[in-house]
């Protein structure tokens, strides 16, 4: 059975776009809703074709894609990747009085964030327990990408589940498989070098074992 990879955004462009030479570069922005009733917003880079047409700043895109692994070496050689959308279909739309302004960007109050994977895992499923907290599990998932006329690519993308949604993942083993769906989630850490970056995960909420 192949690998399963679709990204399903709907948001507002949250700042200008870049014209790169693998086409524009945007950030999509929404919110999700938490258990708690809190609005938790979520931005995300959004690669278009080669040779699409810019959106504006604050109109509503909606996005049918996949995810991608995009690497690369620092001028000292030193290996980097970043997780994005690559957009295979979208519409555009204005929404106008759902748009909150910020200083320095445009989010969608609401929209909709989901990812669906299915893949094997790359390692085993990492179990934390800590005394009186949530248990969490962290893994990576290997997603093969097959399109006609090229080798097949595999990426490589990092999921966390918590609580009741990690137990099940406990014992899992490498080259297990996997499928799931949640929320595409952005996460700060501080590097060995102590410089801050952002990580790109899905947010594990339903997971089917095979």
């Amino acid at each position: 059975m192949p690998d399963t990879n679709r990204v399903h955004l709907i948001g507002a462009v949250a700042r200008p776009p870049v014209n790169t030479g693998n086409g524009p570069l945007l950030t999509l922005a929404g919110e999700d809703l938490l258990p708690n009733g809190r609005p938790l917003p979520w931005y995300h880079k959004v690669q278009l074709p080669i040779g699409s047409a810019l959106p504006d700043i604050g109109e509503m895109l909606e996005v049918h894609g996949r995810l991608i692994q995009v690497k690369w070496r620092t001028p000292a050689g030193q290996p980097r990747s970043v997780v994005r959308v690559a957009a295979e279909h979208w519409t555009t739309g204005r929404a106008d009085d759902r748009l909150i302004r910020e200083v320095d960007s445009v989010r969608l109050r609401g929209g909709l964030n989901r990812v669906q994977l299915s893949g094997n895992l790359a390692s085993d499923a990492d179990l934390h327990a800590p005394a009186g907290r949530d248990a969490l599990v962290r893994l990576q998932l290997a997603v093969a990408q097959v399109q006609p006329g090229q080798p097949e690519h595999t990426h490589y993308f990092t999921v966390k589940a918590w609580a009741d949604r990690a137990r099940p993942l406990q014992g899992l083993r490498r080259g297990a498989r996997l499928g799931l769906e949640g929320p595409l989630r952005s996460e700060r850490y501080q590097a060995a070098t102590g410089e801050p970056r952002n990580a790109v995960l899905i947010e594990l909420h339903r997971a089917r074992l095979r």
